[in-house]
């Protein structure tokens, strides 16, 4: 009969730290999904400038944003259900694990694609140099031709490379 006390009073004291790690678990979750999401908008934003600013290659890398988005705003919305909870935190899984696929397989895809169009004429022309670094921490100036009015003068960061073919001299 002592025995059976002892159990119930120590089962009664476990109950409050049970729920407090369960609420500590649930509050942990919604952090980690809540950066998921965000994360996953910067993913979208990126992508998105990415893809309006190239002209000749197509860039597929905010796809996964998307995906990741939709897995964790299922993981926030599941977190915080009563009923079908673990249908919508599975939903939630699937998604975000096809995300994380989606995201590996199109930074492959945009790198091989991205490596394919590269324009090697001005590097094989010698119209590219290197400006090694200087004991100043101004930019140095680089004559570049220019075909109507000669040279102008870029303005040129230490120990990095350019071309001027990629400079409009007149802007």
């Amino acid at each position: 009969m002592h025995q059976s006390l002892t159990q119930q009073r120590s089962s009664d004291m476990s109950l409050p730290d049970s729920m407090g790690a369960f609420n500590r678990r649930k509050r942990n979750s919604i952090y980690v999904t809540v950066t998921l999401l965000i994360v996953s908008v910067l993913i979208l934003t990126v992508g998105l400038a990415a893809t309006t600013r190239t002209q000749n290659v197509t860039v597929g890398g905010y796809y996964p944003g998307v995906i990741l988005g939709f897995g964790s705003f299922l993981g926030i919305i599941g977190s915080n259900l009563v009923e079908n909870k673990r249908q919508m935190l599975v939903a939630s899984i699937v998604f975000i694990s096809f995300g994380v696929i989606a995201a590996f397989c199109c930074a492959i895809v945009d790198g091989v694609f991205a490596a394919r169009h590269i324009d090697l004429k001005p590097l094989y022309a010698n119209r590219c140099h290197y400006v090694p670094k200087t004991s100043q921490k101004e930019a140095e100036e680089v004559n570049c031709p220019h075909l109507s009015r000669g040279f102008c003068t870029p303005r040129i960061r230490g120990n990095t490379c350019f071309c001027c073919d990629l400079y409009n001299c007149g802007k």
